[in-house]
């Protein structure tokens, strides 16, 4: 099983990468407020080394302007630099005996990276204490409400239960696995004809998440044949 301290540094770093994309977007607000422009030739390079060369020339028309922006620069070097620490440290726990068969089981899945691998291991402890899929589902939130009228029943939105760390993992998985699945691409083309697109990738995020389990309960790598199996 997993040990809490393990889950604790996989949201470490999730939250890491969340305060890196605000600083991120602090600083592009800073150049935005002062009408400063990236060089043609760094448009499509936002954040790359040569952008953070360029952020670091700017000389704004004061010095204390200067050393806000530069101040905003340290700040998400420093970030970057706790982000790339931690990674590297799951990288290594990803190697140890508990895990490396896990992790080699779950990334054989489209959409899911060793990163993401760690972070359902160490959330869902044990898959076999959730008796079904849906027991699964429901635990991470993505088992919308349903209620009936008459003879029909309507699927609403989701609920605000569940694991919302796992529930935003997981679509985001979804989102990556229907761009190298062609089976889960043809499935969510098909629910796209009923529902619009977030209703659709939650159900995507269902069968992805049919995979995962299925996967480590029988320790057998994904292959296109696990599609009926798991779906």
């Amino acid at each position: 099983k997993a040990a809490p301290e393990a889950r604790f540094l996989l949201r470490t770093r999730y939250q890491c990468v969340k305060d890196q994309t605000r600083q991120m977007n602090r600083i592009k607000h800073t150049l935005m407020v002062f009408g400063i422009d990236p060089p043609t030739a760094l448009e499509k390079a936002h954040w790359s080394r040569n952008f953070i060369q360029w952020l670091r020339s700017i000389e704004m028309k004061t010095h204390e302007g200067t050393l806000g922006l530069q101040n905003q620069v340290d700040r998400l070097l420093s970030i970057r630099a706790d982000v790339l620490k931690i990674t590297k440290q799951i990288r290594q726990l990803s190697r140890a005996d508990k895990y490396k068969e896990y992790v080699s089981l779950l990334i054989s899945i489209p959409g899911v990276s060793l990163l993401s691998a760690m972070v359902y291991l160490t959330e869902l402890i044990d898959i076999n204490r959730f008796k079904n899929l849906d027991e699964l589902a429901s635990y991470i939130g993505i088992a919308p409400r349903e209620h009936s009228s008459g003879d029909k029943q309507h699927t609403g939105s989701l609920t605000k239960l569940g694991n919302k760390f796992l529930r935003h993992l997981l679509i985001e998985s979804a989102w990556t696995a229907v761009r190298y699945d062609t089976t889960l691409m043809a499935c969510y083309i098909e629910y796209r004809k009923y529902h619009n697109h977030g209703r659709a990738i939650i159900k995507i995020a269902k069968k992805l998440l049919s995979r995962l389990r299925y996967v480590l309960i029988h320790k057998e790598k994904y292959k296109y044949t696990l599609a009926l199996k798991s779906s």
